[in-house]
């Protein structure tokens, strides 16, 4: 009996001293009641400590590609491309008023019809950006900070039909072979700085903005400097905030005027985004991101683009 009673005491013990449940590590950003729902599209001006991944599929559609050797065009027929990507991020609160981050992002693009294998054959692009976020003002329902970072690109390029035009050309000229490859590799460094902006209208809407200037080497042959204008804004309605429904949507467009070689593009670049979320936990989004792109191509056509992505963020 005794041995009973003290079993009894011991588990009675345990659970008194027992630790609450786990809590909730940390929050979503919010203004004036209403919950932002995170994308990729357009970051938040918060300062909050946050991690976040996403993981995408893409493809490339209704352009056209020229296959041309010594001014003969031997092709002409509609290109297709399709790519992976990924990315990570980190954001680290340090005071109240400044944020550092990092993100690291990286994919891989191939041809997937014969002609565009020929002509636009592989690339794997990586990057990385550094920089820092700082409050410049924050009330009930607006948030504006100030933002500061420094991004370093690389692209591996394999292309099979420049190598036969390499080649022919070395040829033609009297020239050596030895220093033609089938692959290419370049890397640049971009700085660029700006403002990102988020305001509460109600509860249920918030919205998000940016807009970004800088300036940096060009990752395309024969360029020495790039320039880019950068804004774009989202539109986030958030079912949570004001009922039950663990659900949010967004719609978003960006502006880029950067040449970007992972699709072997230069000029102005459009971009729109249509997601929806998870927001039944506070400290955890879980959300699917549709991507259009309308970007112009080296050759002046146009590419249109789709990328599905899964996206993951948590807040500490």
């Amino acid at each position: 009996m005794r041995s009973r009673a003290s079993i009894l005491v011991w588990v009675a013990a345990a659970l008194i001293a027992a630790p609450d449940p786990l809590s909730a590590q940390g929050s979503h950003p919010a203004l004036s009641g209403h919950t932002f729902i995170p994308t990729t599209l357009v970051p938040d001006p918060f300062v909050k400590t946050q991690l976040g991944t996403l993981i995408g599929l893409g493809k490339a559609f209704d352009y056209a590609i020229e296959v041309v050797i010594e001014n003969d065009t031997l092709v002409s027929q509609e290109g297709r491309m399709t790519w992976v990507l990924a990315e990570f991020d980190y954001r680290q609160r340090v005071t109240d008023w400044l944020l550092l981050f990092g993100k690291f992002d990286g994919g891989a693009r191939v041809g997937t019809n014969a002609v565009s294998a020929l002509a636009q054959g592989v690339s794997v692009l990586t990057g990385f950006n550094v920089g820092g976020l700082a409050r410049i003002v924050q009330s009930n329902s607006i948030a504006l900070s100030g933002t500061l970072e420094l991004r370093s690109n690389g692209v591996t390029l394999l292309n099979i039909l420049k190598f036969v035009q390499d080649v022919a050309d070395s040829i033609a000229t009297g020239g050596e072979l030895d220093s033609i490859g089938i692959s290419s590799k370049s890397s640049a460094l971009y700085g660029s700085g700006g403002l990102r902006f988020a305001w509460a209208p109600s509860r249920l809407v918030g919205i998000t903005a940016l807009a970004e200037f800088g300036v940096g080497e060009d990752l395309l042959p024969d360029e020495d400097v790039a320039y880019s204008f950068d804004v774009g804004a989202v539109v986030d309605f958030n079912l949570a905030s004001v009922g039950p429904v663990p659900l949010g949507f967004a719609l978003g467009y960006r502006f880029l005027a950067f040449s970007d070689a992972s699709l072997l593009a230069e000029g102005v670049s459009h971009k729109g985004i249509a997601a929806v979320s998870y927001t039944g936990h506070e400290d955890f989004s879980v959300g699917v991101e549709l991507r259009g792109e309308r970007t112009p191509l080296l050759t002046e056509e146009v590419v249109n683009a789709t990328i599905l992505g899964l996206r993951i963020r948590y807040y500490f």
